[in-house]
């Protein structure tokens, strides 16, 4: 995790480099290259101190890329929340809650539409 800011390098394949909005911070999502890991089971890194995050998409699997699209915010919103744990017991707790998510959604693919229909109610009551 020595990468500086900016240093995934640009792949294309499903992931367009973009930010997402978590906590009061802006994230930077973009896609990395394989040699910028050196965990060879690592799809993603998400670097809290810079505000990055970085998805794997070179030979990435569509489920693993889905996936990896899902626990890598959650890391973020751990740390956005000060949900402090060893970085094990993290790592295993978004695993499974990635995994869930993404089970959820892949089975229920409605249930995206029904979100997107609620958030935009929400954001209508909020303005």
């Amino acid at each position: 995790m020595a990468n500086t800011a900016n240093n995934f390098g640009r792949m294309g394949r499903s992931v367009n480099d973009h930010k997402l909005r978590i906590g009061n911070n802006l994230y930077s999502v973009e896609a990395m290259q394989k040699s910028h890991s050196d965990d060879s089971a690592m799809w993603g890194v998400t670097r809290p101190d810079s505000k990055e995050i970085g998805i794997l998409v070179d030979g990435a699997p569509l489920g693993i890329l889905l996936n990896t699209y899902i626990h890598e915010p959650l890391h973020a919103i751990c740390a956005e929340h000060r949900i402090d744990m060893p970085r094990e017991q993290e790592e295993r707790v978004v695993t499974s809650m990635a995994d869930g998510i993404q089970q959820l959604i892949v089975d229920n693919p409605h249930y995206l539409d029904q979100l997107v229909k609620l958030v935009k109610e929400a954001r209508k009551q909020l303005q």
